[in-house]
């Protein structure tokens, strides 16, 4: 809304003459822009003590008619300008200059329209701006560059720009994607050529082939086996068998204990043995330096020998006993024999490597081949990967020929087998063998293979999914005219680990004989056991055998049947528990049809072994009192 200014009566918005009394209205550039959208912010009150109506801006109220007798205001002037006069509209005596809000800006008259001035008032000057009392000045007020005139108060001095952040060197900035490009490089390429290679597909299916292996069998009684193999090598062994027979009134009662410590090479066994109420117990120490033996009958003493000095003492000894000196030297003969092999650990670890590293070397060397195949595996056909290798004669025979080189000029070897071969206890006991002819036996049927050797070996593995081994075939060609002959094998692993496992071999012969072998490895569950069923047969249906176990590792229930060519069937069964790496085997009587004979095995193992060492006196302190012992020893076992 807009007002006369001269009368003061509202005027509509564009209209260029007063409606009430015909006064020419100039409509300013700042009058039609629209009304500004910011909120002034909150000011002290402006008004003097005088009650008055608190000003408002002139452009947007009019003027307020005053009493011609109300005292002049006079506004301080701003500290920072010049004073201005204060104006007076027309009809008005000492009209106290409007006071303005500190919040509105005060606009000047644009360049394009020319300066207001109320008629009869021509040299009016301009109405100064307001300044309440108290105030020197205005605070500083923001811009509004869409405001077209106004101008902000000076604000102080300006600000500084914070400092800028410092640049990243161009080495950083071009060398981290260069490291970031070929470290991605570097991982495809691991991934598409070396874990996705031939090698490395077929490496890890026979690795996967090796568990399910370890799976079956350890899902067998046999598993007895492999834990005994541990514990002969650091653990306690110990054995219960007791016969009974009510009948005749008679028992056997015998019970063993070996200890083992195949780190420091040493071992004790305690044996108590009791037949037809007759008992005698005797006890064993061996370790890379002695031997020595003990028994109650010898009051407890133990008697032994030094590996080092027996061939000396035994001289006092076999003198006393009666030995001649050949007797004596073979006995000597054996014991550093013995002493060889309880102290040749580095050479068998360093032939081990060397042979490893050239199976290793040999098989890199070779260049597989790669294809889709189908197969008839798990009761359908399936799609695979079909993986071949090709090894030829000369393969064959290099390998062969690399071999032997090896076992002739490593040293570490070849010094170790000499102790051992070389020994004269061989050729005491009429056992003629030197390392130099294990050479030339060895050169001898490398040479004859070459001779008579002619074509190659294929093998083929079919890879399901997930790199599952799901067959293995190998072909063996002999083309030689005088001996021509072919070896086939085919190994069928099934779909799954659970599936039947077949395997089959073929040999044919240049009169084109054929024979035939196969071997059927059935695994299931059964209740709450596996049943595991192996079937060998031959050309003859008839001909065959069958190996089948049922195990329930929940009771520890086992059966081992074994059924032969005529179909005749022989049980085992018994109770075998195993925890951590020990077990606890316990057979059932045999004669279960003989009430009155029981014979009860009792098998069990544990890891770790804890040896006492042990006093004993050596060979040549045994004089005359060990003889009579012995005799009388000897008297009580007959």
């Amino acid at each position: 809304m807009m007002f006369c200014s001269q009368c003061g009566s509202p005027v509509g918005e564009g209209k260029k003459f007063c409606a009430k009394c015909g006064a020419p209205q100039i409509v300013s550039e700042t009058q039609a822009r629209p009304e500004q959208s910011y909120a002034p912010a909150a000011q002290p009150d402006y008004r003097p003590a005088t009650s008055q109506t608190p000003p408002v801006p002139m452009s947007t109220q009019p003027p307020v008619a005053q009493s011609p007798t109300m005292p002049t205001y006079a506004a301080p002037a701003y500290a920072d300008q010049p004073a201005q006069s204060a104006y007076t509209p027309p009809g008005y005596t000492n009209q106290p200059a409007e006071p303005a809000h500190g919040t509105l800006p005060v606009y000047t008259s644009q360049s394009s329209q020319p300066a207001y001035s109320p008629p009869g008032n021509a040299d009016q000057p301009i109405e100064p701006t307001y300044t309440p009392a108290g105030y020197s000045s205005y605070p500083a007020q923001p811009a509004y560059p869409e405001s077209p005139g106004y101008q902000a108060p000076d604000s102080g001095p300006a600000q500084t720009e914070p400092p800028k952040k410092k640049g990243v060197s161009k080495l950083v900035k071009i060398g981290v994607p260069i490291v970031a490009v070929l470290a991605v490089a570097v991982v495809a390429y691991f991934l598409l050529f070396v874990m996705s290679s031939p090698m490395a597909t077929a490496k890890k299916a026979l690795t996967g082939l090796g568990t399910e292996t370890v799976e079956r069998f350890n899902s067998t009684p046999l598993k007895v086996f492999g834990m005994l193999s541990d514990t002969m090598k650091d653990g306690v062994l110990t054995i219960d068998v007791k016969f009974e027979d009510t009948w005749y009134d008679e028992e056997v009662d015998v019970n063993v204990k070996l200890s083992t410590n195949a780190e420091e090479k040493e071992s004790s066994l305690e044996a108590d043995i009791s037949v037809y109420g007759n008992s005698f117990d005797i006890a064993a120490y061996v370790n890379k330096e002695r031997v020595a033996v003990g028994s109650k009958a010898f009051d407890a003493n133990y008697y032994g020998i030094r590996y080092s000095t027996f061939r000396k003492d035994i001289r006092s000894f076999g003198g006393l006993v009666g030995l001649d000196d050949q007797t004596m030297d073979t006995l000597a003969d054996l014991v550093e024999l013995i002493d060889d092999l309880m102290n040749k650990e580095k050479t068998e670890n360093a032939g081990s490597e060397a042979y490893t590293n050239l199976i290793t070397e040999f098989v890199q060397n070779l260049e597989p081949t790669s294809g889709n195949a189908d197969i008839y595996s798990g009761g359908e056909n399936v799609r695979c990967k079909k993986i071949e290798f090709v090894v030829t004669d000369k393969q064959i025979v290099k390998l062969l020929n690399d071999l032997y080189k090896l076992v002739e000029n490593d040293e570490s070897i070849r010094s170790g087998l000499e102790d051992v071969y070389d020994n004269p206890f061989f050729s005491n006991v009429g056992i003629r063998v030197s390392y130099d002819d294990v050479l030339k036996e060895m050169r001898s049927a490398f040479d004859e293979f070459e001779d008579n050797f002619e074509g190659g070996i294929i093998c083929s593995l079919y890879i399901g999914s997930k790199d599952r081994l799901l067959r293995l075939e190998v072909a063996i060609d002999q083309n030689k005219e005088d001996d021509e002959s072919h070896i086939t094998g085919s190994f069928d692993f099934g779909a799954s680990a659970q599936d039947r496992w077949v395997f089959e071999v073929s040999i044919t012969d240049k009169w084109e004989d054929e024979s035939h072998a196969k071997l059927v490895w059935d695994y299931r569950e059964r209740g709450s056991g596996i049943e595991n069923a192996l079937t060998f047969s031959t050309d003859d249906d008839d001909d065959s055998i069958t190996l089948k176990s049922v195990w329930s590792q929940e009771n520890g229930r086992f059966t081992l049947s074994f059924t032969d060519e005529y179909g005749d069937t022989s049980e085992l069964t018994g109770v075998l528990k195993t925890e951590d790496k020990g077990f606890r085997l316990t057979l059932d009587n045999p004669y279960p049809d003989y009430s009155d004979e029981i014979l009860t095995i009792v098998i069990s193992a544990s890891p770790g072994a804890n040896i006492k060492q042990i006093d004993y006196i050596n060979i040549d302190k045994w004089g005359r009192d060990l003889l009579d012992k012995l005799e009388e020893f000897m008297y009580n076992l007959s």
